[in-house]
Formats: structure tokens, C-alpha cells, sequence
């Protein structure tokens, strides 16, 4: 099996993990996509706010 082959077959699984624990998941035609939250990776804003 290539790198590319295993490269791709655990990001597979981390997104399916991912999935399953957020539930948000979206299909745009056949693309699936967790949405992401604006200020996910702002912390120091959300504490200020």
C-alpha cells in the first residue's frame, strides 16, 4: 500500500470520527463538511466577549 494510500485512509477515519462525535456534517453535491465555528480558533476573542 502506498503512503498516499494510508495517508488517505486516516484522514478518512479521523473525519468519520469527527463526524460521528459533532454531528454537524454537510453534503454540498457529493463533498462532505463539518462546518466550522467563525471564532473556533479565536479563544482569546471569545473569552473577551
Amino acid at each position: 500500500m502506498s503512503t498516499f494510500s494510508r495517508q488517505r485512509k486516516s484522514r478518512l477515519r479521523s473525519f468519520e470520527s469527527r463526524a460521528t462525535f459533532d454531528g454537524d456534517v454537510r453534503t454540498y453535491r457529493e463533498w462532505r463538511y463539518i462546518t466550522v465555528h467563525p471564532f473556533a480558533d479565536e479563544p482569546e476573542l471569545l473569552e473577551r466577549l
